[in-house]
């Protein structure tokens, strides 16, 4: 299946070498490429293949953590938030928020409403709005399947909502637009070292049997949950021992009416979401210490019955017998180390040299990842003496798809056209918009060029034939699990029948014959 030789990196010499293709590692691949550094980056995997593409899907200050005074961390979150929401308005979108409040939760009142004048105090502006105090009829009205028993109020708020996976894409693509070479299925073996002082990195294509050794002035290790394992590679250093935690997701049919809701687990007593989700609704997380490998990680059995129970306190159906699961997902958390209890444990990143020539990032939130990524290439660029070099502007330029000034208005104006012109379903094309924001020509060009691709995969979903060839051909996907995981969300939907398997898979084959076969250019 290879169509690539990574012997074209022997002799090439990178200013960083970055090992993880998750949203840390594609965030520092895209900064040090817009600041004209030369990036190499590796995924043993796809990319977001592991916890980048199980989260929460959720762009937000963290409300919670203020019980445990994180003022910075909340205070960064929510400037970065508002980042999100300026460089990929396509991907990071408003949402309302309900915060019910029950009798015997632990939370007054008027304790909450303290917490979320603090919150949009820290936000520094009301760009999402004010919130507002709810009676519990008034709750009622606004999610009438929500439990109103012992209800004694709550709280309208606003926070913003994310397609993850599409994020680290976005970020990778960015980086390649700019010079940066990236390699999913690429995996780092060993580190290379020189008179005590990591230079470069020994790595194997997974997807045949090349090895080659390539050199670098630094090596960024942003492997999440294998970070250890690259830590410990040549032992040069004792370094911290991360914390994982296990997190939990789970899609069931819909059961909200448009809002977040944040509750309070009944059984433990943390915070949980419940969240609308492509038409269906995203219940989670769990919080679990993993002390395991991370490999074969796989949802565990008595975790959806637990996310279920919840649902079941707050959402009691006529019918339980229809409450059925679409979907469910996992991820591991890479928390600092400490004594504390998971859900006290700083998420906060740090990012520093643990060995000669090898910087780290261990830890922080998806939120803030673009402020970890521009801390680690500041570091970087010190190390490496590139002070000449671009200063760091990924706060200010769009991601990929994201150069629009306001995507409610872009989105009105280009169905109106778009409708008229491809002849295509208005579902299909506000997904296109959507989903690529102004990279929806790209898929839109393919469709004028082959007219059969603009058939749909599935009945009444809109995922197409060139949607798939895209995605093969300039988004690194390989597989039908790279497609219907991380360049759609159609796995949230359920398995597919063997129908569609094969729709899929004769998509994909579509887009491998077209596929580049050179990685560097």
């Amino acid at each position: 299946m290879s169509a690539r030789d990574i012997s074209e990196l022997t002799g090439r010499r990178f200013d960083l070498i970055v090992v993880g293709g998750g949203i840390a590692g594609c965030g520092i691949a895209r900064d040090a490429a817009l600041r004209g550094l030369s990036v190499l980056l590796v995924e043993k995997d796809d990319f977001a293949a592991a916890t980048s593409s199980a989260s929460s899907k959720l762009a937000h200050g963290g409300l919670r953590y203020l019980e445990y005074l994180r003022f910075g961390l909340v205070r960064e979150s929510l400037h970065e938030r508002e980042t999100l929401l300026h460089i990929a308005p396509h991907l990071v979108r408003p949402l309302p928020f309900l915060l019910p409040v029950y009798r015997n939760s632990g939370r007054p009142l008027w304790k909450l409403r303290a917490g979320l004048f603090l919150y949009e105090l820290l936000q520094g502006g009301m760009s999402l709005g004010r919130h507002r105090l709810l009676k519990p009829e008034e709750i009622a009205a606004e999610e009438p399947e929500l439990q109103t028993k012992g209800l004694k109020g709550g709280f309208h708020f606003h926070d913003a909502q994310m397609n993850d996976a599409r994020l680290v894409l976005e970020n990778a693509l960015d980086a390649q637009a700019h010079g940066a070479v990236l390699l999913s299925r690429v995996e780092c073996r060993d580190l290379l070292v020189r008179e005590g002082r990591v230079t470069g990195v020994h790595l194997r294509d997974l997807l045949g049997s090349e090895s080659v050794q390539v050199e670098a002035s630094v090596v960024v290790n942003a492997a999440g949950p294998w970070y250890a394992r690259v830590l410990g590679m040549q032992k040069l250093t004792e370094g911290p021992k991360p914390r994982l935690s296990r997190g939990t997701h789970i899609v069931i049919p819909s059961i909200t009416q448009g809002h977040g809701i944040l509750l309070q687990s009944r059984q433990d007593r943390r915070v949980l979401f419940a969240l609308p989700w492509k038409g269906q609704t995203l219940v989670g997380t769990t919080e679990i210490e993993h002390q395991e490998s991370p490999e074969g990680l796989t949802v565990p059995a008595e975790d959806v019955e637990y996310l279920l129970r919840e649902v079941d306190s707050y959402f009691p159906a006529k019918d339980k017998s229809e409450r059925r699961v679409l979907s469910s997902f996992v991820g591991l958390r890479t928390l600092l180390p400490g004594s504390a209890e998971l859900g006290e444990v700083s998420r906060e990143a740090q990012v520093r040299e643990e060995a000669p020539g090898l910087v780290c990032v261990l830890g922080g939130k998806f939120t803030t990842y673009r402020a970890v990524a521009e801390r680690a290439v500041d570091l970087i660029t010190l190390l490496i003496d590139a002070k000449a070099k671009t200063p760091c502007r990924t706060a200010e330029l769009a991601l990929p798809g994201g150069e629009i000034p306001e995507m409610n208005d872009y989105f009105r104006v280009a169905e109106d056209l778009l409708v008229r012109e491809t002849k295509l379903p208005l579902p299909t094309l506000r997904y296109l918009l959507g989903t690529y924001g102004s990279r929806h020509t790209s898929i839109l060009k393919l469709i004028r060029e082959h007219p059969e691709w603009a058939e749909p995969l599935e009945k009444d979903l809109p995922f197409t034939v060139a949607e798939v060839v895209h995605a093969v051909r300039h988004e690194h996907a390989l597989s039908v699990e790279d497609l219907i995981w991380r360049r759609t969300w159609r796995a949230h939907l359920g398995p597919l029948d063997d129908a569609a398997a094969e729709r899929w898979e004769a998509a994909l084959r579509e887009g491998l014959q077209g596929k580049p076969r050179r990685i560097l250019v």
